[in-house]
């Protein structure tokens, strides 16, 4: 079985072997500590899919050999990432699957190799070009003579032993596809004082390209890192060259996808493409149109539906064909009235839990602590109440003062109540489903006593401050470090948070700020 290099559980960078290996590396899982001390990234499925797209033009192989990410709520956290065995294992056949392909392919290998046409089955020549042109789209950076030598040394081998040098290119890229430094994002930096670190500009553009486009470098945006120190002029120019690119289009629609969590519906199958579709145009129609404020998403008193999704709504004005449509209900605004967000509460199909509305409302949207429950308790086990009492009735005892549930609740539900009036699949109601002698008066508070009923002046409530937008700086921070900001991560917080407010909540602005930052360019110890 061709396989290659050790990827250690550590996450320390081991040296690729002189043979064939049975294993992509030693076994384990590879540790990783959420704070800025992070240097090792591992890259998540969907970027290794899109790396291997790039540079090979092949597609599909991340999602068909790699298992899938956890999300909390976002895949790049290093908290819930590691190299299990089960991943070391697909990417080893990922690696004997893709070199085997791309080894035969004469224009792939012809393109980082114009020797390979006529080389010998020794031609270490020949291999180390290969492998160094190779190596450096796949480990973002140059390779040391240190680092290519064993591999060609090893490739020679198998390629003298078959009279193939083909086989000593496969070998290569085996072997590369399991180096650490392809499988990890090594972020180091040279020590500075006071721990702070500074990345070079290999490490910088590629923190650039993965926040921005989701992948690796291409060749031009390398060759600039090959030149002199990168200016912060130079690092905004690169960032609105790739802020252009669609790719980043679809990057920036990702992370709001993994914010808002809405990627994996629990809706009826017939809803699952509207919802999706709504949601994802809206976030479009906002974050990718010139000139219309992030905000917008929680405003928009518009909504992309077809016939059957307004008929589903109570809406008018839709065609067959989905269609941009006026909100004319008043408690309905923006990104919270979809069925996507609306959905996420759902016990069951249209049931709701005021509980969960309100926790994602306060901790996803408003970045709000909400201490963990007891031990005892079973989150999954809502408030039961008597056969003919209302919900509310139920929740209310729940949370009295004395239990050991009081003080949590009290930071949820009423948030979430002031949502009841929409059901789990997005329909406004005015009485509960199993009991319609309950009238749901919808009436919620955000705390500090402000009131509110519905989406619209839940929305309103947001925006009258700071902490909404000031959350959206923070999980814009929380998703390109890979880890929730700390106190030593603060000034950078406020400085971003001054800059979008004063933008007019402009993203893209905000995300030139957050790249030319100076923490940006800095790996900072514990």
């Amino acid at each position: 079985m061709l396989a290659s290099a050790a990827i250690a559980c550590s996450g320390r960078i081991g040296e690729p072997g002189g043979s064939f290996p049975s294993g992509g590396g030693p076994g384990g899982t590879a540790t990783t500590t959420p704070s800025s001390s992070t240097a090792l990234r591992l890259l998540t499925r969907r970027e290794f899919e899109a790396s291997i797209a790039d540079v090979f033009g092949v597609a599909g192989l991340g999602d068909k050999f790699l298992p899938p990410d956890r999300f909390d709520p976002y895949d790049t956290d290093t908290a819930i990432k590691t190299a299990s065995l089960v991943f070391l294992e697909g990417l080893e056949s990922l690696a004997y699957d893709l070199g085997k392909s791309a080894s035969a392919n004469a224009a792939f290998v012809g393109k980082h190799a114009p020797c390979a046409s006529s080389a010998k089955p020794d031609d270490s020549g020949c291999l180390s070009i290969f492998t160094s042109n190779l190596g450096k789209m796949l480990l973002r950076r140059p390779m040391t003579n240190d680092e290519v030598q064993p591999i060609v040394q090893a490739g020679l081998t198998f390629a003298k032993e078959k009279s193939s040098f083909a086989l000593g290119v496969r070998y290569a890229i085996q072997t590369l596809l399991q180096h650490p430094s392809f499988v990890y994002r090594i972020e180091l930096g040279t020590p500075e004082g006071n721990g702070k670190n500074r990345l070079d500009n290999y490490e910088i553009i590629t923190r650039l390209s993965y926040l921005i486009l989701g992948t690796t470098p291409d060749e031009q945006y390398l060759a600039v890192a090959g030149g002199a120190q990168l200016t912060t002029d130079q690092v905004r120019d690169i960032a609105k060259s790739m802020l252009a690119d669609p790719r980043a289009e679809q990057q920036i629609l990702y992370f709001h996808q993994l914010w808002f969590g809405y990627k994996q519906l629990r809706v009826p199958p017939n809803l699952v493409d509207p919802m999706l579709a709504e949601t994802d145009e809206l976030l479009k129609r906002v974050l990718t149109g010139a000139g219309r404020p992030w905000t917008e998403l929680f405003t928009s008193r518009e909504s992309f539906v077809n016939q059957a999704l307004a008929d589903h709504y109570g809406m008018t004005g839709a065609g067959a064909q989905a269609s941009w449509v006026q909100y004319t209900h008043p408690e309905r605004a923006g990104i919270l009235s979809h069925g996507s967000f609306l959905s996420l509460s759902s016990r069951n199909t249209d049931g709701t839990s005021p509980t969960i509305r309100g926790k994602f409302v306060a901790t996803r949207l408003l970045c709000r602590t909400i201490p963990p429950p007891p031990p005892a308790v079973n989150v999954d086990d809502p408030p039961q109440g008597s056969a003919d009492q209302c919900k509310a009735e139920a929740y209310k005892e729940h949370r009295q003062k004395g239990s050991p549930c009081f003080g949590c609740h009290q930071l949820m539900d009423p948030i979430g109540f002031g949502l009841e009036r929409f059901d789990g699949l997005g329909r406004y109601r005015t009485v509960e489903k199993v009991n319609q002698t309950c009238q749901i008066d919808g009436a919620g508070d955000l705390g500090g006593g402000k009131t509110f009923s519905g989406v619209k002046q839940l929305v309103d409530l947001m925006l009258a401050g700071d902490e909404l937008r000031n959350c959206a700086v923070k999980q814009l921070l929380h998703f390109t470090m890979g880890h929730e900001p700390t106190g030593q991560d603060q000034g950078q917080l406020d400085r971003l948070a001054s800059s979008f407010k004063a933008s007019g909540e402009d993203f893209k602005k905000l995300m030139l700020d957050l790249v030319t930052d100076p923490a940006f360019r800095l790996r900072v110890d514990k």
